[in-house]
């Protein structure tokens, strides 16, 4: 074959099915020690690739190289059980690792009185390549559905279809709280391929946390963030209009906080001094279902519709499209802080966080940031009928668009252009068929 003769060898890792089957026809018709020598292998390889002559002749696509193990493994039943625990786990939504698959082989392997196992991270890798078990990123994180779920999800929709009757659309609402930390950094970076230290530099402060209350309306309006800082005072500073600071020993949304944010946040929505009636949406958080809050909420006029748990993801506003757009957007802020923004180190060197001031302003303007077709299309999704054809401000929305308000947005046409050519580059990674290796 031109190119591979006894002068000219090349050295290489893996050859095409093409390349292969060449090497087999020309042994076939000489030997296997010229064949050798013609294409520049061992010898032996030629041989091997003999035995297994039929196995790449059904391989469809002859130019690619094949990775495929053919030799069959040792302990066949010990994998078959291993991969049906596998999937019977994520089948659970439960998180599996390579240390836990290795737990469970050695667990079973000891049951099948197998000896001469002894399991080892390499071994997992091979399990893995054989019975094509992948790493993946994790996409979502949350409870199973409830087995009941479906009629859960229809007593609530009829409970809120009941109970909207006769409300304006800016008298329903949804409240969540998000918790967020000091430092944000995402789970991927760029950095230049071959790198093997990936680390990302953060002032300390990614366990530290905060609590950050959202609620929007029907109308697609946004109420004042609800910020609840972990300290016993509240922190002094000049702070936006649309953020209401709080603050208590754990950071949380206690009882408490709870009535402090209907005075503070609900009874300050539109129209809410005319229209003594109004419903909203809460999980099933204890805070959010004491007897206190639930006597606040009457005297206000306010009818609690309740999520069953388990259903947030299907019937929570901000859960569904919202959440996501606004913890983005503070992330933006947070590395632009990391890389442009004034810091201040200790007496030892160390980075300080950003101050409640900073952070108070990157909420406000991820909040502002978020757009209103998140928040209607986040009421649409949860299949509970909020619009119809009566609603003479939003006939002309579109509520299959995800773009953005051009006033709300945060990009310029050029970060635009830039932003669609990433969305391009991560979604060819993310489809691409090549695995990752076995930590």
């Amino acid at each position: 074959m031109e190119g591979f003769t006894p002068q000219n060898k090349q050295v290489k890792s893996s050859y095409s099915i093409d390349f292969k089957l060449s090497a087999i026809t020309f042994a076939e018709n000489n030997s296997n020690r010229k064949a050798g020598k013609h294409f520049g292998v061992d010898e032996s390889i030629i041989r091997r690739w003999r035995k297994i002559k039929e196995d790449l002749l059904k391989i469809p696509n002859k130019s690619s190289k094949t990775v495929i193990k053919l030799r069959k493994p040792k302990w066949a039943a010990l994998e078959v059980h291993l991969k049906s625990w596998i999937l019977e786990q994520r089948k659970n939504g439960f998180q599996v690792s390579g240390s836990s698959a290795l737990i469970e082989a050695r667990k079973h392997a000891n049951l099948m009185n197998l000896k001469d196992f002894k399991g080892s991270a390499n071994w997992v890798y091979k399990f893995m390549k054989r019975n094509r078990i992948v790493r993946r990123a994790v996409t979502s994180i949350g409870q199973n559905l409830p087995d009941d779920w479906e009629s859960k999800m229809n007593s609530f929709r009829k409970y809120v279809t009941e109970n909207k009757q006769d409300l304006g659309l800016d008298q329903i609402g949804n409240m969540d709280e998000v918790p967020v930390t000091f430092d944000m950094p995402a789970r991927f970076t760029l950095e230049e391929k071959g790198q093997s230290d990936v680390r990302v530099a953060t002032t300390g402060s990614q366990m530290s946390r905060f609590t950050v209350a959202l609620c929007v309306t029907a109308d697609g309006a946004k109420l004042p963030a609800y910020v609840i800082f972990r300290r016993k005072t509240l922190p002094k500073g000049n702070f936006p209009s649309n953020i209401i600071i709080s603050a208590n020993d754990k950071s949380s949304m206690t009882s408490a906080e709870i009535q402090l944010w209907i005075d503070k946040v609900w009874k300050k929505r539109k129209n809410s001094f005319f229209d003594k009636k109004s419903l909203l949406m809460l999980d099933s958080a204890p805070g959010h279902k004491t007897n206190d809050v639930k006597a606040k909420f009457k005297r206000e006029g306010t009818t609690i519709a309740m999520i069953p748990g388990g259903l947030t993801k299907k019937l929570q506003v901000l859960d569904i499209s919202v959440n996501k757009s606004f913890k983005s957007n503070l992330r933006k802020y947070w590395e632009s802080w990391m890389i442009n923004g004034y810091k201040e180190y200790t007496k030892s060197g160390h980075m300080k966080r950003a101050s409640y001031e900073e952070i108070c302003e990157w909420i406000s303007k991820a909040w502002i940031a978020v757009p209103l077709s998140a928040i209607l299309n986040g009421f649409k999704k949860t299949t509970i009928s909020f619009y119809d054809e009566t609603c003479d401000e939003l006939k002309n929305f579109d509520f299959d668009s995800d773009s953005e308000d051009d006033d709300m947005g945060i990009i310029n046409e050029e970060e635009a252009a830039v932003r669609e050519k990433l969305i391009d580059i991560f979604l060819d990674y993310q489809n691409s068929d090549e695995e990752d290796q076995f930590d």
